[in-house]
Order: structure tokens, then sequence, then C-alpha cells
């Protein structure tokens, strides 16, 4: 076990790297890029992307690039992260007796389901002639 990890699982956590945890342990796809941890978690985005590095550089956390065409596609690359087995592990024994509390305080994913919801219900725009 690298000294990464073993310095991972002795740390305290903060609060907002508690509810960066959750949001990715909540995830309800494998993979969340960036922006997507930040609104479900709550945290702002300076604190959320470092955390995210953090947890990246610990081991805890796999990332990679979106390869798009960031000009084709109109914006830039995302980073995608997804939690490794050990991060799984950490993630969950930080999160254990807060795990109530984190889920009421963060906006959790339920933005991103009622965000696709709302695209789905959407009629189709009438094109004007």
């Amino acid at each position: 076990m690298s000294s990464a990890i073993l310095n991972s699982m002795a740390r305290t956590r903060s609060h907002q790297t508690k509810l960066v945890l959750q949001a990715l342990l909540d995830s309800p796809k494998q993979e969340s890029y960036g922006l997507q941890v930040v609104r479900a978690s709550g945290v702002g985005s300076g604190t959320a992307y470092a955390i995210l590095r953090r947890l990246e550089d610990e081991g805890c956390l796999a990332g990679r690039w979106e390869e798009i065409d960031a000009s084709e596609q109109g914006r830039p690359p995302r980073r995608y992260y997804q939690l490794t087995d050990e991060g799984h592990r950490i993630a969950q024994q930080a999160t254990v007796r807060d795990r109530d509390a984190l889920r009421l305080l963060a906006p959790g994913w339920a933005w991103l389901t009622s965000m696709i919801a709302r695209r789905v219900a959407r009629p189709a725009s009438p094109r004007a002639h």
C-alpha cells in the first residue's frame, strides 16, 4: 500500500471533504466531472476542485480528461473522477458517522435528475416558417 494511501486513511477529513466524498459515493454514475461534484456536494468550486485534486494525489480518486475537440464542442474538456477501490473504502469510513447529516446538507444529485426530467418533458418548440 502506498504511503499516500496510508496517510489518506489516517487523515481526519474536513466537513467539506466529507461532503465531496458523500457526493461521489451517491453519484448515479461511476464517473462524475468536477462541476457535477461541485453541484451535488454544495461545496464552493475552488474548495471542491482542491479537494478533488488532493484526493486524486492520495490515490482515492482516478481522474481522466475527456477526449473532445473543444472548438467543436464549444467548451473545454472535462476532468472526470471516479473513486478507486481503496478510495471507496476510505470514503465509506470517513462519512459513516455523518452520512444522514451530509445528505441533508448537500444538494445531492436531485438537481441532475430534475434537469433531465425537465429536458425530457419539454415539448419540442414549434419552428417558425
